[in-house]
């Protein structure tokens, strides 16, 4: 399987060329045996007499880790290749995070403030094999795994570059390293809250990601993302405005003063709780509008309870997703992504927003504009729990965040 592999990495990220024989199969004989060491040794050190001696094949053949250059790191998996034992994989593992003053000793995480140092720690009783080893601790870009294919290139970010360990001792305690200091990395990500970055021990330490080697990342998600200070406004302006559709849709919009040149941006809806005004969430609206987001707090029939308040939540969402060619004199059109939406509510509303998405997971309240699938978080602050049965009011599979609160 890791042959095939290699051979769909360097089809897919070598389009140029077009051969039939696997890699390795150096003499292009349909087999990878002993007759293809001198033509691999001949493609490593002398491609264009290769070119010569082998017209039907490529020197590509002898690109064993696909890293689209023949050189002498092909050397181990074309040895792999030959001997017919498959090559190591690259270890997908957690590595990033905090040491800790006692047990568990370390927290595996993935977001880290950018004034704090970045730890790594390798516990050797999950990989023994790593135990007497020395190894290169990089920490790197994130990349994808597509992108490692294409790139397995080791470019450490940090001012001092990469750092040599030893895995030694049984505990994790032992084996906890500084994979960057405090303020060493970048963390201006413009609109984004975080930078990716991956962290790899390099093995063989021959400055490439391949076999054998570990890395947290390797995905569509970074090993770790280096966080501002999101206190702070993000780098948009931000345009206000109010208006209302009716009883009970009341609005109050923050947006980007740019949007029309942002495109699709997620929706938050904000529902108040009882004796509150929906003018009153400035500090909500213009933050998270200043990170690209469109925010709307509305009207919320808090009076009888969390369960109308659900209702006017998703009676507002189901307004503003529909008159988004008028709201604003049509700044919003167009703009709006009704497939990332985030209700947040307080008390009563924080509350209501859970009881909304229940209601639109089991069918009792639909729209033509959006469903249970586009609400891709929910989050209650300090909510009450006044709903019966407790089911009623449930998050169920949705992304859910609380604050507790000390006081309403």
């Amino acid at each position: 399987m890791k042959r095939l592999s290699v051979l769909i990495s360097v089809v897919f990220f070598a389009p140029c060329f077009s051969y039939a024989f696997a890699p390795g199969d150096l003499n292009c004989d349909g087999a990878i045996n002993v007759f293809d060491i001198d033509p691999f040794v001949l493609a490593l050190t002398d491609p264009v007499g290769y070119a010569a001696a082998y017209p039907a094949c490529d020197v590509l053949l002898a690109d064993l880790n696909a890293d689209g250059a023949v050189n002498v790191f092909d050397i181990d998996p074309f040895v792999a290749a030959l001997t017919g034992g498959e090559p190591e994989p690259i270890h997908r593992v957690e590595l990033a995070g905090n040491p800790l003053s006692s047990y568990p000793y370390f927290e595996f995480v993935r977001a880290l403030n950018v004034d704090e140092p970045v730890g790594a720690a390798v516990d050797p009783n999950r990989y023994p094999d790593l135990v007497g080893q020395t190894v290169d601790l990089y920490v790197v870009a994130a990349k994808s795994a597509g992108e490692w294919s294409a790139d397995p290139a080791l470019d450490d970010v940090t001012p001092d570059g990469q750092e040599t360990v030893t895995i030694s001792g049984s505990t994790i305690q032992e084996n906890i390293f500084v994979a960057a200091g405090a303020n060493e990395l970048n963390a201006q990500a413009g609109t984004g809250l975080g930078v990716g970055y991956d962290v790899v021990l390099d093995v063989n330490r021959n400055g490439v990601l391949d076999g054998g080697d570990y890395i947290d990342g390797y995905g569509s998600e970074a090993g770790l993302y280096v966080v501002h200070n999101t206190v702070q406004p993000g780098p948009l302006a931000v345009t206000e405005i109010t208006y209302s559709g009716g009883t009970w849709l009341g609005q109050n919009t923050y947006y980007p003063t740019n949007i029309a040149s942002l495109g699709k941006l997620p929706l938050v809806v904000v529902s108040h709780g009882n004796g509150h005004d929906y003018t009153w969430y400035d500090h909500i609206g213009h933050h998270l509008a200043s990170y690209g987001c469109i925010v709307m707090s509305h009207t919320n029939n808090t009076g009888p309870g969390s369960e109308t308040a659900s209702g006017t939540t998703l009676t507002n969402t189901e307004y503003i997703i529909a008159n988004q060619a008028s709201i604003g004199g049509g700044a919003l059109n167009g703009h709006i992504d009704s497939h990332r939406i985030t209700f947040i509510g307080h008390s009563r509303g924080g509350e209501g927003v859970v009881r909304a998405y229940t209601k639109l997971r089991s069918g009792a309240w639909s729209s033509p504009h959006f469903s249970a699938d586009d609400v891709i978080l929910v989050s209650s602050m300090a909510p009450v729990t006044h709903i019966e049965p407790a089911s009623a009011s449930t998050p169920l599979d949705v992304n859910y965040h609380m604050f507790i609160a000390g006081a309403d």
